[in-house]
């Protein structure tokens, strides 16, 4: 989400994905390769979904056209007939088959937004699991990364020297995090999502790999968070 420092911008009206068709016109605005304002169209040509981790939850919708895009497109707005805003481009697949994010995604996705604004009081790095782990520890077969903590936050104790201890109590430098909550972790994006989500005052179930062994850890989300 960007703010831009400007005066009278017209917004641009927002349409309903659910009603475009196949064959149906469509248009690209973008600056691609660093050309400002450039507009391409095409056709609508289908709409997929695609999920990631077996995850049945969140299903990941698209668009797909043949209007051109390049880099420089992505994040501009792919436009109806009318005008009107029906996806965020995205991406390029084999150089012809251009991907955007449906209108009513993005709508749905700034309404669920949470209201309060998380960042991490770890620091996290993806990993690669080795192979080994998963026969002792009976992971599943297709997890093949984690995010390993490389740092933690430290606050103040309160105590009369003035010592300093790790903000995320429970969590340990060299722990490799594997799920929060019972969803696979991807990356630090999705570990925020999951915190902001829920009050300062609960709780949040965390899989960690430590020192080969496999463990469940109840920690306090306002622990997680950076003050």
């Amino acid at each position: 989400m960007l703010q831009v420092t400007a005066d009278n911008l017209q917004a641009a009206s927002a349409g309903d994905s659910s009603k475009l068709r196949v064959g149906e016109w469509v248009f690209a605005i973008g600056n691609p390769w660093g050309q400002r304002g450039v507009v391409t169209a095409g056709i609508v040509s289908g709409f997929g979904t695609a999920r990631h981790n077996d995850d049945e939850e969140q299903p990941t919708h698209y668009i797909k056209s043949d209007v051109h895009l390049a880099p420089g497109n992505s994040g501009g707005p792919l436009l109806d007939a009318e005008g009107r805003v029906v996806g965020i481009n995205a991406m390029i697949f084999g150089g012809d088959l251009a991907v955007a994010i449906p209108s009513n995604v993005v709508s749905s996705w700034l309404e669920a937004m949470p209201g309060r604004q998380v960042t991490l009081a770890i620091e996290l790095q993806m990993v690669e699991l080795p192979t080994g782990i998963h026969q002792r520890e009976g992971l599943e077969s297709g997890r093949t990364s984690g995010l390993l903590v490389v740092g933690l936050q430290a606050t103040e104790s309160g105590g009369l020297n003035g010592s300093q201890q790790p903000a995320a109590k429970g969590v340990f430098i060299g722990d490799v995090l594997l799920d929060a909550a019972g969803k696979p972790l991807s990356d630090a994006a999705s570990l925020l999502d999951l915190i902001a989500r829920r009050g300062p005052q609960d709780t949040i179930q965390l899989r960690v790999l430590r020192g080969g062994s496999l463990l469940t850890l109840d920690v306090a989300v306002e622990t997680l968070e950076q003050k």
